[in-house]
């Protein structure tokens, strides 16, 4: 009984499925006859005949099924044939029948997150190239300066053609030992530097000293260099 209470509350329609030997054997073990005759039956009972006219055993509810042949081989495996009671079966049928559900419309489909992704990242490229533009722009006559014939030195491309007048000779030279560089040089004659003159920056010590010696500010001594000294 639990087993049918449970399947009509899952929404089901149980329904006794038995034989009326196995019944009587049953209720005869039992000593009494259980009651399911409030239950729809499914009775095998192999008499060959395919109808409905076969007593249920005592405790059983109306036959809606008859199985009239069991284990016959038909269509290539072995199957039971059955017969049943058509308006019991058509109210199954309406029973259980569920209508086709409703289309759902499909949604306009939304941009997919490698497209938000990718203008994310064009947005942000966007933005990096104007920030670039903007320090350039900021920066100019300082960025890039590599002496007076540099990119925007006097004479270089943004210059206005007028280099700035060279020191006057001094005679002094240094050559380039390991460890040295323009600073470390510049430093070491600072005594004749101008007054008011730093290392670095465009009008420092080191800047004019490559610039006295017509290379990079940034480039690389080498041992045995011999550097003119400006001051």
């Amino acid at each position: 009984r639990d087993g049918l209470k449970a399947t009509e509350d899952a929404g089901g329609w149980p329904i006794i499925y038995t034989g009326n030997w196995f019944w009587n054997w049953w209720r005869s073990d039992l000593g009494r006859a259980p009651d399911f005759s409030n239950q729809p039956s499914w009775i095998a009972v192999y008499n060959g005949r395919p109808d409905l006219n076969v007593v249920p055993a005592p405790g059983l509810g109306t036959m809606r099924i008859h199985q009239y042949r069991g284990s016959t081989q038909a269509y290539g495996t072995t199957v039971d044939f059955n017969v049943a009671h058509k308006g019991w079966m058509d109210l199954a049928r309406q029973r259980f029948s569920k209508p086709a559900p409703t289309p759902v419309p499909t949604p306009k489909p939304s941009p997919i997150e490698e497209d938000i992704m990718g203008k994310i990242a064009d947005s942000m490229k966007a933005t990096g190239l104007e920030i670039e533009r903007q320090m350039a722009a900021a920066t100019k006559g300082a960025k890039g300066d590599r002496g007076a014939t540099g990119a925007t030195g006097p004479m270089g491309p943004a210059g206005g053609g007028t280099p700035a007048p060279s020191p006057a000779p001094t005679g002094k030279t240094h050559t380039v030992v390991p460890g040295d560089s323009l600073g470390a040089v510049a430093l070491k004659y600072k005594s004749g530097w101008p007054s008011g003159m730093n290392l670095w920056g465009l009008d420092g010590a080191a800047a004019k000293l490559a610039s006295y010696n017509g290379i990079d500010v940034n480039g690389t001594l080498h041992k045995g260099q011999v550097l003119r000294i400006p001051w």
